[in-house]
């Protein structure tokens, strides 16, 4: 059984996204073990063990891990609906054991829908990092707004950070760590786009493209970029990844945006009774009614052209 390591992150409010994003791994992933290395910043305390209790039985060990307070982070940008847990895949390595030397970071907003360990089974050169370029088609110099002063071309590809398989060994060894906590201290008017400007800016050219298909990002209820990428994605992905303040798992969400079609793929994974339990109820969109509408829709419609075919073949008569 082929192991593999996964560091993720979570508060309070992202606890939903990866209680399912573990059961989606195990779900696709039934030939592996996974060592799951968590940094739950979080108050809800009791969660560690309602985890540990729920996948006891799995294929899965998780190391929860504590926060350390030698970072400031006081200071760092913060946009819209993120959280200063963002910034800490910059220290991945200062949280998982030396003996570690590779590792996958995924955001607690994706679900897994392919078996991982074709990603896993990657093999590193000079890299430190593979990721998926930004599908919004974004360049360095369209989003790093101080490349000309340090030297990047502007370009190059942009990468989104949400999901990384990391050489690990290669990052202590070179101390990447301090370079990308020195990068985000010092150019804090620069940063749009918190860690992720960051680490493709100390990773450039030191990472390699993977297939799109591994983090295909889409935006509740309306996906801007989905007709632009539908040439190159074949669905469903391997992994989506729900972009965005609007989180499937989100309370106050619009009946109609839950129910979205690339919500599914989150409730196929989702345990309504395990939420029920612990105070996070949400009552899965019935898709399958969707379906039927639509069908039904198409019906009417198909009917509605029969019929005006017939009175054009009647008139013509």
């Amino acid at each position: 059984m082929k192991k593999i390591n996964i560091f993720l992150c979570s508060n309070d409010k992202y606890m939903p996204g990866a209680h399912t994003l573990i059961i989606s791994l195990l779900s696709n992933s039934p030939n592996c073990f996974f060592n799951i290395f968590f940094l739950f910043t979080g108050k809800k305390r009791e969660m560690i063990d309602l985890f540990n209790d729920y996948f006891e039985q799995y294929n899965i060990k998780i190391f929860w891990l504590k926060l350390k307070n030698s970072l400031d982070l006081s200071n760092f940008k913060i946009h819209a609906h993120l959280t200063v847990e963002t910034y800490y895949r910059l220290l991945i390595a200062e949280y998982v054991p030396d003996n570690i030397k590779k590792i996958i970071y995924i955001d607690s907003d994706m679900v897994v829908l392919k078996d991982i360990s074709l990603l896993w089974k990657e093999k590193f050169s000079k890299n430190i990092i593979f990721a998926v370029r930004a599908q919004w088609g974004d360049t360095i110099g369209k989003i790093i707004s101080n490349h000309k002063e340090i030297g990047l071309d502007p370009n190059a590809i942009y990468f989104n950070a949400g999901l990384l398989l990391i050489n690990l060994e290669k990052w202590r060894n070179e101390n990447f760590s301090k370079k990308l906590i020195d990068y985000a201290e010092n150019n804090q008017d620069y940063i749009e786009h918190e860690d992720q400007d960051i680490l493709n800016v100390i990773f450039y050219k030191k990472w390699l493209e993977v297939n799109p298909l591994w983090n295909y990002c889409v935006i509740l209820p309306k996906n801007k970029n989905e007709e632009k990428w539908k040439p190159y994605i074949k669905f469903p992905p391997n992994i989506i990844h729900y972009l965005g303040k609007k989180k499937p798992w989100l309370k106050n969400l619009r009946y109609a945006t839950r129910k979205h079609k690339n919500s599914r793929f989150f409730f196929d994974y989702f345990d309504s009774d395990f939420w029920k339990s612990n105070n996070h109820y949400i009552k899965p969109p019935d898709f399958d009614d969707d379906s039927k509408n639509r069908l039904l829709s198409f019906n009417k419609i198909f009917n509605q052209i029969k019929r005006f075919l017939g009175v054009i073949k009647h008139r013509i008569k």
